[in-house]
């Protein structure tokens, strides 16, 4: 069973393929703390796939798949109940509504991790880049025309700021 140190809370405003943003909004201490120079927004590039809801900004809650004690990396199908308890349906409410999930790049395709986070159920999937390198100039393609069936959007977002989120969950 997952166990959740602390949720953070993020708005994905979706208005175009060019502007497009993330922004931390929870916990204010996470902010004030390593985000507050940018005032909470993350350095993100949104994958070029899917079909996506341009004109939208919605608020998530940001989880990360646990298996048998192990962070997961998106490549493999995962359960609910590599996110939350079964006994605790608050959460797992909160889940099923409003669900960013966030796995570290590698070991797939981005478009194979955003399958797999959208069939567990997430709305918003986020990719920490593994390296430390400028996210405008990453272009998250779809190189195996298996981007047709994505229908959430996925962001990368820089190692930095990335593992700051990673280790404060």
């Amino acid at each position: 069973m997952a166990s959740i140190k602390g949720l953070i809370t993020l708005t994905v405003l979706l208005a175009s393929v060019s502007a497009q943003q993330l922004s931390l909004i929870q916990p204010i201490s996470l902010i004030k703390e390593h985000f507050n120079a940018t005032k909470g927004k993350l350095q993100s590039t949104l994958g070029y796939y899917g079909h996506l809801n341009y004109g939208s900004e919605r608020i998530y809650k940001v989880f990360i798949p646990v298996r048998n004690g192990s962070r997961l990396d998106g490549c493999a199908e995962m359960k609910e109940t590599d996110f939350v308890s079964a006994i605790d349906q608050n959460t797992r409410e909160l889940f099923k509504e409003r669900a960013a999930i966030m796995v570290r790049r590698g070991g797939c395709s981005f478009v194979q991790k955003s399958i797999n986070i959208q069939k567990v159920g997430a709305k918003v999937a986020i990719i920490i880049d593994i390296v430390d390198e400028d996210e405008d100039n990453i272009i998250m393609i779809d190189s195996n025309n298996e981007g047709e069936m994505v229908f959430i959007p996925t962001y990368m977002i820089n190692h930095k700021e990335g593992t700051i989120l990673w280790n404060a969950i």
